[in-house]
């Protein structure tokens, strides 16, 4: 298995931007241009060097690429339902990411999206990025604060004061 990943490595594809190069610079180039400065420019740290994360990248791709039932080996202490997760997927703009880097790679990354996004959150050191702490801080000013209307999430808050909002919307039924 070892040498089929070396091969696999050195295997020169074609990319939109970067012409014919091997699987393996590609997959560097995608960490350091990519997804480590993508993700660290939403102020999350990385618990891990780039090395570490190249190798599980460049190998969980290879798995996938030739087992699509292939399942990541992530940690088994990583949650994916709390609200650190959910900021992390759904207010991070991935599409536009994805769009980018599946264009200059020609769509080499395209059916990995979802699971290269997970194995990043497993690397990602929480109790140093700014998110985390930014959310503790929220949840222990609201804790200790007496006016709990300042707690309120700012999108609901929008959502409760909009004068459109459906529930004041007349309907006419004539």
């Amino acid at each position: 298995m070892n040498n089929q990943f070396n091969t696999w490595q050195n295997k020169e594809i074609y990319t939109h931007n970067y012409g014919y190069t091997s699987i393996n610079t590609l997959i560097s180039i995608f960490i350091k241009e990519g997804i480590m400065p993508f993700v660290a420019s939403h102020k999350y740290k990385y618990g891990d060097s780039k090395y570490t994360i190249e190798n599980a990248i460049a190998t969980t791709i290879f798995h996938l690429y030739h087992n699509r039932f292939y399942i990541c080996d992530l940690p088994k202490d990583i949650n994916f339902t709390d609200e650190h997760y959910n900021n992390y997927i759904y207010y991070i703009d991935w599409d536009s990411f994805w769009k980018y880097w599946n264009k200059v790679s020609d769509g080499f990354f395209e059916d990995f999206n979802i699971e290269l996004q997970n194995l990043i959150w497993s690397y990602i050191h929480l109790e140093q990025s700014e998110p985390y702490i930014s959310y503790n801080k929220l949840i222990e000013d609201c804790e200790s604060d007496e006016d709990k209307s300042k707690c309120i999430d700012p999108y609901l808050l929008d959502q409760m004061s909009a004068t459109n909002h459906y529930k004041f919307l007349r309907f006419d039924n004539s």
